[in-house]
């Protein structure tokens, strides 16, 4: 297995565990501080959901500081009504 491939069927896996948890489980406190499970995969799935650009927008907003922009971002996205969108699994990377 090639590396893409291997990632793509790393993201697959982690939205079929995702997308199995029941909303107590999203809500549930994670070992990250303040944040829930839901958080905590917003966060991890940030590099695939979003382009280069979006991403040193994000930065830009966050007057460069990382941990308040991914702190930030992982809020937003975390939001009970999205879900990883599975289109984006798949998408070209380059590692």
């Amino acid at each position: 297995m090639d590396i893409r491939s291997a990632i793509a069927a790393e993201r697959r896996e982690f939205a079929d565990v995702s997308d199995g948890l029941p909303p107590e489980q999203w809500d549930a406190p994670s070992l990250c501080a303040g944040w829930r499970v839901r958080e905590v995969a917003a966060h991890m799935s940030l590099g695939f959901r979003s382009s280069v650009p979006q991403v040193m927008w994000q930065l830009a907003k966050a007057r460069g500081g990382l941990h308040r922009m991914t702190d930030r971002c992982a809020r937003e996205d975390a939001q009970p009504q999205r879900r990883l969108a599975r289109a984006v699994l798949d998408r070209p990377v380059r590692p």
